[in-house]
């Protein structure tokens, strides 16, 4: 089946309800240059603690496990239906669901990668950050419109979700040094009441290859490990279409994954196979009602997550693309209070 399309307006930003418990939306974007093994996780949401301040979130991952990380709240006071951002970060829609911008002016705490999975940053040593990337979308997004209300099964529950991998050109500068990027990866826009609530933990698959295919999915699964929300898509010349997800890879370990394994089931009836060959990972925790933690805390009650670019085969073809895995940690037998 067709993927149903989202109407222009849902990708600008959205005013804040009023009335709507945990309201939030979230804007995210992974470009990963896989020449260079340098991306940036840079993730924007409402705060929970006031819907009307956003939440950066920006990790940038350097050659070697080094790591780069900035977090803040606030308001930029250019904000309109086009623009959003908190301190640093700034975001442009230019063309909804076509191209936007994503630009950041800081300090980001210098750590690694090691340091991350065995814990939360910390303060400590701060080297100057920019970077200044256009995002151009390669296909028609892809919108988890078919969940069923009862599901909450997508981030936290969200009722919208619009995803596409973009083409990112632009500039990195880490202490002066200016890195090129030439980069591809995953952008999200969701919406709606944001609660995450205990689940076993999620799954998620962005991936892209040079024939044009490109291949998706998301899986959240309740405590008793079945899925509550699981959908998959592939696309065909800039159009989605559903897909089925048969076979999904878990959170194993405090770490960069194993190679691991996605199948999917097309609406054609194809069943495409497709391994990934993992890089690099961002390491973060998910803590209700609504945070994402620099680094994994172990505390029973919270999620560990990482998120994780990869090189990819399907059929026999090569690809890139990222990985999402995450695990509630009371159901680990490491979990601490």
């Amino acid at each position: 089946m067709r993927t149903p399309q989202p109407e222009t307006k849902e990708d600008f930003i959205q005013p804040v309800p009023q009335g709507v418990e945990a309201w939030s939306e979230n804007i995210f974007f992974f470009p990963f240059d896989y020449g260079k093994n340098v991306g940036i996780f840079s993730h924007l949401g409402r705060s929970f603690q006031d819907p009307e301040l956003w939440r950066e979130y920006i990790h940038v991952l350097l050659p070697g496990g080094r790591a780069l990380l900035a977090k803040s709240f606030g308001k930029r006071v250019d904000e309109s239906e086009t623009i959003a951002g908190a301190n640093g970060l700034r975001y442009e829609v230019i063309e909804p669901f076509r191209r936007w911008r994503l630009s950041f002016n800081g300090v980001a705490r210098d750590t690694t990668r090691a340091a991350l999975m065995a814990g939360v940053n910390t303060d400590g040593r701060a080297v100057r950050l920019k970077f200044d990337l256009e995002a151009e979308f390669l296909y028609q997004p892809w919108s988890a419109a078919t969940s069923k209300p009862e599901d909450g099964g997508l981030a936290g529950g969200a009722k919208q979700h619009f995803e596409q991998v973009a083409r990112y050109a632009g500039t990195v500068t880490v202490d002066g040094e200016v890195i090129e990027l030439d980069a591809k990866g995953f952008r999200d826009h969701s919406r709606g009441p944001r609660k995450f609530e205990a689940r076993s933990g999620h799954t998620l698959l962005s991936g892209t290859f040079p024939s044009g295919l490109f291949a998706g999915m998301f899986e959240t699964r309740a405590v008793d490990s079945t899925p509550k929300f699981s959908q998959g898509f592939t696309v065909r010349d800039g159009i989605p279409y559903d897909a089925e997800v048969v076979e999904v890879p878990t959170y194993q370990r405090d770490d960069v994954p194993e190679n691991w394994r996605i199948v999917l089931r097309d609406d054609q009836g194809q069943e495409l196979v497709i391994d990934g060959t993992p890089i690099d990972s961002v390491a973060m925790s998910i803590q209700a009602p609504n945070d994402l933690i620099q680094g994994l805390t172990g505390l029973r009650d919270e999620h560990s997550c990482v998120l994780t670019p990869s090189f990819l085969t399907c059929n026999g073809e090569q690809g890139t693309g990222h990985l999402e895995l995450s695990s509630f940690n009371r159901l680990r037998g490491d979990a601490h209070a």
